[in-house]
């Protein structure tokens, strides 16, 4: 007596476990039909009545919650009706049971996580525990930079709550991945916020398994770097091979070390880290555990700040020679001077350059480049080029918008490949060289050594393609704050042409001008350039070239192709009226002759582009409107004529029957005037007056006795 009674119902493929943490007569029973059973534990797998033979039960009892994950691939946290169960201590555990061919992943993108020493708490009182087989693989809380854990067997994952707490919601995805050769892979991002996170061996701080293998992987911003130590390192006695750490690079051949080396800082991005134990002396107490604290950085900055000079076409900045103020002499010191403002590498290309202090009386120019190739991008991934701009953000913090400016990035694709640099999200627009922004940041595009053009922010041209080497800056005069922007890169099938610049024309921006390469001077001999116009299906586009130099050719002609989509091409002559547009979105290509470069004279032109509404193509379709609406009436009154044709047809066929049923009902009958003759016919309704004689022909009065 004076015990608890609970009644629990378990969900169809979750299993309970009541089970006796502390010494005590307490007893917990369940119920049959006419039998109680007792015992210091007890396992439910559908509802029953539990009873604790003791006044406080959670004291002494601690609850498990097992689930297993079956084809539905997820984890839901949810304690929805176990609200009785909530006095206890519970741990909600979920395993995962992985083909042998296969593996599991466990996806915590959401939130995150964060590794925690065993004997560690959170603060929310929730703590994760992840095991591989028997292995504690380690305890974890909630938010942090471990993104996703992948194992390669049995696993169970857990979620201990204290008596009392709440079990928060959520849900975390389970999928199946290829086969990982190593006891488990822990993928970990660093960003900004969150750029160090401390990691440690499975089976912390007891020895990691012998003979096993471990992974890490860092998602790493592509212009940091990444340094590695090991702490709380115990290393084991071997019998055979040695513990050692393998680092890979994205795309790079792998960096093997060992346990007691420097470990090399990773530079460029992602990286993984692989740690393999060796087959250790068992008999030893020692064996192989640490910690591990991940930093990443922004790369090293040099700057050097480069005199401007008149050859070096800066507008509107020209160097006044005059004493230093500081030290009262010309700076003719044409050696290099760097100082480390800020945390960022940075290449430089000067030949002329200057070191602090600031001077009013010179104009110094400063030049940014951070180099890409293709092999940093994939199919899949792009570079955000707001990563470096935030570069320029730091550099600002040490006054260097008192200077002329201009960032460079440099792309290289492989051979096969293209860059694409995409603006989407603002459009951009084709100045002339001579031309300005009107919020003073001019971009620039250049295709190997050839000028493809110069750019203001917003407008048509949504994005670039480039076949080969490709360098886009960004110049911003002294004392222009740099506008915040983002740009994606990818790498795209590669191109036959120059370049290829996608347009695009719709309400609001109808027009758009262009400019040949290294405009106003020539296109290159012999080359070929592309322009693509998206336009809506039923406007047409009108193009005129405008300020045109033809060239002189020593062998073809300069030709213009275009193609409308899923037609056929069509070849015009520079000199020609260039054909109008029709039914949407075209190519443009231009091909240059082979010219006879003795001449001063080459080809360039400005392209205007404008789309409108086809009236035309309007009018047809009002007209082919008007005859399907006109096809529609005459198909309508058809079929009402025939509908009436059929009703009157039906009716007259009614009709006539009526006229035949009536003349076999027409009676003649003599009566001599003894017998009472029914002139009705039977079972007629009254009003029916179909039965009364209408007429009688004497003439047949007597004709069946004939």
């Amino acid at each position: 007596s004076g015990g608890r009674e609970f009644t629990i119902s378990p969900d169809q493929g979750t299993t309970i476990n009541i089970i006796k943490s502390k010494a005590s007569s307490c007893k917990v029973c369940k119920f049959y039909t006419y039998l109680r059973q007792c015992d210091n534990s007890l396992t439910l797998v559908t509802r029953t009545d539990v009873e604790f033979y003791c006044t406080t039960p959670e004291d002494i009892f601690k609850v498990e919650i097992v689930r297993k994950i079956g084809k539905t691939y997820y984890i839901m946290q949810s304690d929805v009706g176990f609200s009785n169960l909530l006095p206890f201590h519970r741990t909600f555990i979920w395993k995962i049971e992985a083909d042998s061919q296969k593996s599991f992943q466990i996806n915590f993108a959401n939130t995150g996580l964060t590794q925690v020493a065993p004997s560690d708490s959170c603060i929310n009182k929730q703590t994760y525990t992840l095991r591989v087989a028997n292995i504690l693989l380690g305890k974890f809380c909630s938010h942090g930079t471990i993104r996703s854990v992948t194992i390669r067997g049995h696993e169970s994952f857990s979620l201990d709550l204290p008596a009392g707490q709440m079990l928060s919601r959520g849900q975390f995805n389970v999928s199946v991945v290829e086969k990982i050769t190593t006891l488990a892979k822990i993928s970990v991002t660093l960003e900004e916020g969150s750029l160090s996170s401390t990691l440690l061996t499975p089976n912390y701080p007891n020895s990691f398994p012998n003979n096993d293998l471990m992974e890490w992987y860092f998602q790493v911003p592509y212009n940091y770097r990444t340094a590695i130590k090991f702490l709380n390192l115990k290393q084991p006695t071997c019998l055979k091979d040695n513990v050692e750490v393998t680092y890979r690079n994205e795309g790079t051949s792998s960096q093997v070390v060992g346990l007691g080396d420097v470990q090399p800082e990773q530079k460029q991005g992602s990286f993984s880290l692989r740690l393999r134990n060796c087959q250790m002396d068992t008999r030893r107490p020692d064996g192989l555990s640490m910690k591990l604290t991940v930093t990443a950085s922004p790369a090293r900055v040099f700057l050097s700040f480069l005199q401007d000079t008149a050859d070096m076409g800066i507008d509107n900045f020209k160097r006044k020679k005059t004493r230093d103020r500081r030290t009262g002499n010309t700076n003719k010191n044409n050696k290099p001077k760097e100082k480390e403002v800020s945390s960022c590498k940075i290449d430089l290309g000067f030949q002329n350059q200057l070191s602090l202090p600031y001077d009013d009386e010179f104009s110094y120019y400063l030049t940014i480049i951070h180099n890409m190739l293709s092999r940093c991008l994939n199919n899949a991934s792009s570079i955000l080029i707001i990563c470096l701009l935030e570069c320029c953000f730091q550099i600002q913090n040490f006054g260097l918008s008192n200077f002329n400016r201009t960032i460079t990035w440099k792309f290289e694709a492989d051979s096969q490949k293209s860059f694409q640099l995409n603006f989407a999200n603002t459009g951009l627009t084709q100045i002339a060289p001579s031309d300005s922004c009107t919020n003073k940041q001019t971009y620039t595009l250049r295709v190997a050594n050839i000028l493809l053009g110069k750019f203001c922010s917003h407008g048509t041209i949504r994005s670039v393609t480039i076949r080969g080497h490709e360098s886009f800056s960004l110049d911003l005069p002294a004392g222009q704050t740099l506008s915040r922007g983002q740009f994606n890169v990818s790498v795209v099938e590669k191109i036959t042409t120059l370049a290829k610049i996608s347009v695009t024309l719709e309400e609001g921006s109808l027009s758009s001008t262009l400019l040949t390469p290294n405009y106003p001077n020539s296109f290159p001999n012999n080359d070929l350039m592309e322009w693509y116009f998206q336009v809506p299906y039923n406007y047409k586009t009108a193009i005129k070239f405008l300020n045109l130099k033809q060239p002189t050719c020593l062998k073809d002609n300069a030709e213009v192709t275009y193609r409308n989509e899923g037609t056929s091409s069509q070849v015009v002559g520079l000199g020609d009226v260039q054909p109008e547009q029709k039914q949407g979105s075209f190519s443009l290509r231009l091909r240059n002759c082979q010219m006879d470069t003795r001449r001063p004279d080459g080809l360039s032109m400005n392209l205007t582009v404008t789309a409108s509404p086809d009236t035309h193509l309007q009018t047809t379709l009002g007209v082919l409107a008007a005859l399907v609406v006109s096809a529609a009436v005459v198909l309508m009154v058809v079929y009402i004529m025939m509908r009436f044709l059929v009703i009157l047809i039906f009716c007259s066929f009614i009709m006539l029957l009526q006229s035949s049923y009536s003349l076999v009902m027409e009676v003649s009958v003599y009566n001599s005037g003894d017998t009472n003759i029914q002139t009705r016919l039977e079972n007629f309704p009254e009003d029916c007056e179909d039965g009364i004689y209408s007429q009688i022909d004497e003439t047949l009065i007597y004709s069946h006795f004939l």
